[in-house]
């Protein structure tokens, strides 16, 4: 006896032929379910439609590499980048992820100096990297820690999340002065890093700063107001990368508009060889060759 379907529904009639498994009917096809099909999937597909996720805070890039079912789209989460997604939707200062934009160039500094005789300020840093290796992000404590000494404590819980939630901070202690700041940066896209900043006891700046196995360095930054409103900071660096200067200005947006001024000479703004954390590496290796 098989079993087929009608119009009326299911009905059964006899049939010549060996007998079967019951609900199968002759031929290759088998009678459909009942009920819906699951959104996406239709009859004689036996795998899902599957397109790619539109994920526009995905930093630099249109589209995330994702693929997802269509019937589970309305309940899936792309996975967006939660530091940087933070850092590009909350004002600066407000407790996320800042957003850092600047442009630098290099400075000749042979010439006038008008940032040295007309300036807002001056600040005296010295700034030391720590490895990334051996930073922790301590959830459960809201705490920053770094070989074993804690750098900050009492977190607010959501900030110490969006700081976990990314493992490729770059870590810096620094000296403004007599104040003492923890910077953590991340990866520059295009002109444009996230960064989180706490201030710090100086005395744990102080003593990794004594230390010759870590990169640092010395300079002296001069504030600068534009023609146009911007300040530009002008770094002035001292001991063995005496010599070099490097102009930068933050900016609220890449396209932004800025009057540069006429000391100004090769832009490095895209160049990771002139960053101060790449100098900093330049000096260190420096005193391993002494």
């Amino acid at each position: 006896m098989w079993r087929i379907r009608s119009n009326a529904g299911y009905q059964s009639t006899v049939a010549s032929g060996p007998p079967s498994r019951p609900g199968v009917r002759r031929g290759r096809n088998r009678p459909r379910r009942q009920g819906r099909w699951p959104r996406g999937i239709r009859r004689g597909r036996t795998r899902p439609r599957r397109r790619r996720h539109r994920v526009a805070s995905c930093p630099g890039a249109g589209f995330c590499s994702v693929s997802i079912p269509r019937f589970h789209a309305r309940h899936f989460s792309a996975p967006v980048h939660r530091s940087l997604h933070t850092a590009r939707s909350s004002p600066r200062g407000m407790g996320g992820a800042e957003v850092e934009i600047e442009r630098r160039f290099l400075v000749d500094g042979r010439g006038p100096k008008p940032w040295a005789e007309n300036n807002e300020g001056i600040v005296r840093m010295a700034q030391v990297y720590l490895g990334k290796t051996g930073f922790e992000v301590d959830v459960e404590g809201c705490r920053l820690i770094h070989g074993g000494t804690v750098l900050v404590a009492g977190l607010a819980a959501d900030r110490i999340e969006r700081i976990a939630a990314f493992q490729e901070w770059s870590v810096r202690l620094r000296m403004e002065n007599e104040h003492a700041v923890l910077t953590l940066k991340g990866p520059r896209t295009g002109a444009t890093a996230a960064e989180h900043e706490f201030p710090v006891d100086p005395a744990l700046v102080k003593a990794a700063l004594e230390r010759d196995d870590l990169p640092s360095l010395e300079k002296v930054r001069h504030l600068w107001r534009g023609s146009d409103g911007h300040l530009w900071e002008v770094d002035e660096f001292e001991g063995p990368l005496g010599g070099i200067v490097i102009a930068e200005v933050e900016l609220d947006a890449e396209d932004e508009a800025v009057a540069l001024p006429d000391f100004l000479g090769l832009e490095v703004t895209m160049a990771k060889v002139w960053s101060s954390h790449a100098l900093a590496k330049l000096v260190l290796e420096g005193r391993r060759l002494d």
